[in-house]
């Protein structure tokens, strides 16, 4: 073999071996970059499944609204959720206006009772900072539960609650997404959560934080007015009459009355009933507390605005009702709501009357309130709180209420997505307020002082002796002027005893005058929507009234009636009996005379 054959195979085997190298080497980094790949992925998905620590990223530990530090510029606050349960966003807002009152716009600009509320919250969102941030991207919003209501849709998961504050000219001072409540991370100390730890973003940023909120946005009606009816305790209620009526709808006029009135007893409190001839019935006690439990607990629903025209007292305004058709469009709208108007003969104009009569309610503070109870009607929510249109409730009429019979209706067609929502029952109240003193009681005279006597200042004004005119012995001065000074004393304490029962009388008059003052503000524009189950428990008739009668132990004791065939006593056939003769003299024991049947000389025995 030559030489330059035995190099050529030496190099094409070196060339193998750098080859072989090569592809070894190749397959090393492979190797090693899908070991990289694959270490780079499991520890992707396995952060993925923690929450990001980011806390050293973004404004951490800033204030959302470093701007809003003065809770008094707030003039509106509305309160965005998304209802799950009806599938559509639900709106609650509340307005100061210019007069510096709060209202409800959605609800016919009724007034807000709730001003402690709207402290709380603007308070409890002054200085609020960002925790440590979560996530920066929206696609994260669903997770956290800070989806803006106002864009959802309802397939999305994860909607937030929305609050907004503005201030005058609509000026935004805080906008901000409430989430999901946080829950703590296996693993994460408990103390570093409390049940007031929530996420939340700015309504204008795709950061999530977590950050401490104590607020209640709640968009609930009730809890944003006074639903208490009335504003009277059961120990107020001192008068009750029930008017239960029925109408004559074709002639408009009251067709049946029967009339209740029930008083409580000074002395110990019982109700008594006028007139209650039938002597084998008496007042249902517990019956009537029943009665003045449920009135002093009516609550408030649902409101209506009154159309002009309509007094608080429930009388006519001549000042919008100027024409017949003015009358005639009042009529119309009180007639929907079960409230009918007729001719009063006591007076030239019509008064109103109601198709489930009336109730009067006297209280000891002198105010008197008349209930005018209305149509019975059915509606989710919505409909009870505040009707659906502008001439009459998008409801239907309870099939159960009396006044169906006129063939008013108030149904019309509904939002085929509510039909799923919960319906509940509801009734119409009219209430009209007057101050009537006589429950205060009998109105006291003004007393006058008594003078005082001028002997008392200047004893020689009285003689040293004063003879009486019947002759009898003779009154010194220091006598007389003592007798003067007790008369003046005691006519002196009789003035203060009636002067502070005027005083009171009259301290009790303007303050009721006073607190009519704000009733009539309040229910002035408005009438009510109260639960259907509160009506269904009261009395409005007298027979629920009375039961059947106890007899006491001062009642007198009826003999039995003879048995049959015996003939019944005639004291006609006896003579009159001689004058009673007067008693004998008493005797016995420590009586003069000593026993009886012996003489008075004789001592009564030892009994020996």
């Amino acid at each position: 073999m030559s030489s330059s054959t035995s190099s050529h195979i030496r190099e094409r085997r070196q060339r193998t071996r750098r080859r072989s190298g090569r592809q070894a080497l190749t397959v090393t980094v492979v190797m090693a970059v899908v070991a990289v790949c694959a270490l780079g992925i499991t520890a992707a998905i396995e952060l993925s499944r923690q929450t990001p620590k980011i806390e050293e990223f973004g404004r951490v530990g800033k204030e959302f609204f470093p701007d809003f530090v003065d809770p008094t510029k707030a003039s509106a606050l509305k309160v965005e959720v998304y209802d799950e349960q009806r599938l559509k966003k639900s709106v609650f807002e509340v307005k100061q206006q210019d007069n510096g009152r709060w209202v409800i716009p959605s609800h016919y600009n009724y007034p807000v009772d709730a001003q402690q509320r709207l402290g709380r919250t603007a308070s409890a969102v002054i200085g609020l900072t960002r925790g440590a941030m979560v996530t920066r991207w929206e696609s994260d919003h669903g997770r956290y539960g800070v989806i803006d209501p106002e864009t959802a849709v309802p397939t999305d998961e994860g909607i937030g609650r929305r609050i907004t504050l503005a201030g005058k000219e609509d000026e935004v001072l805080l906008d901000l997404i409430v989430g999901k409540r946080v829950e703590p991370q296996p693993g994460m100390p408990t103390s570093e959560t409390t049940a007031n730890d929530y996420y939340a973003r700015r309504a204008d940023e795709d950061e999530v934080y977590i950050t401490r909120l104590d607020i209640d946005l709640s968009t609930r009606f009730s809890d944003w007015i006074n639903t208490d009816l009335l504003e009277i305790t059961p120990e107020d209620v001192i008068d009750l009459t029930v008017n239960d009526y029925e109408i004559d709808e074709e002639r408009a006029r009251l067709k049946v009355a029967d009339l209740s009135h029930l008083v409580r007893s000074a002395e110990g409190g019982t109700w008594l009933l006028e007139e209650l001839d039938d002597p084998s019935a008496q007042v249902n006690q517990a019956r009537v507390m029943e009665l003045v439990n449920t009135l002093t607990n009516l609550s408030v629903i649902g409101v209506r605005p009154k159309l002009p025209g309509l007094r608080s007292d429930l009388t006519i305004d001549p000042r919008y009702v100027r024409q017949q058709q003015d009358l005639e469009r009042l009529s119309r709208d009180l007639l929907l709501s079960g409230l009918r108007l007729v001719p009063d003969p006591e007076s030239d104009g019509p008064k109103l009357i109601s198709l489930e009569g009336e109730l009067t309610v006297g209280t000891a503070s002198g105010i008197e309130y008349t209930l005018y109870f209305g149509r019975a009607f059915a509606g989710e929510e919505s409909e009870i709180e505040i009707g659906t249109s502008a001439d009459g409730d998008s409801t239907t009429t309870d099939d159960s209420s009396d006044g169906s019979s006129t063939g008013e209706s108030t149904s019309e067609t509904t939002d085929p997505t509510d039909e799923a929502a919960p319906r509940q029952r509801g009734r119409y109240v009219f209430v009209r307020a007057r101050l009537n003193p006589t429950l205060l009681g009998p109105e006291p005279t003004e007393p006058t002082e008594p003078p005082r006597p001028p002997e008392l200042d200047d004893p020689t004004l009285v003689p040293e002796e004063t003879v009486p005119d019947d002759g009898g012995e003779p009154v010194s001065r220091v006598a007389r002027l003592q007798a003067i000074a007790e008369q003046y004393d005691l006519a002196r304490r009789t003035y203060l005893l009636e002067q502070q029962a005027y005083q009171q009388y009259q301290s009790q008059l303007a303050e009721s005058e006073s607190r009519m003052a704000e009733i009539d503000r309040r229910f002035g524009g408005w009438y009510y929507v109260i639960d259907g189950e509160d009506f269904e428990s009261l009395a409005l008739d007298r027979a629920s009234l009375l039961e059947a009668r106890v007899a006491g132990p001062n009642d007198p004791i009826e003999e039995p009636p003879l048995p049959p065939g015996f003939p019944a006593f005639d004291d006609s056939e006896f003579p009159t009996l001689p004058p009673r003769l007067p008693p004998p003299t008493p005797r016995g024991p420590g009586a003069a005379g000593g026993q009886p049947g012996l003489p008075p000389s004789l001592p009564a025995p030892s009994g020996r």
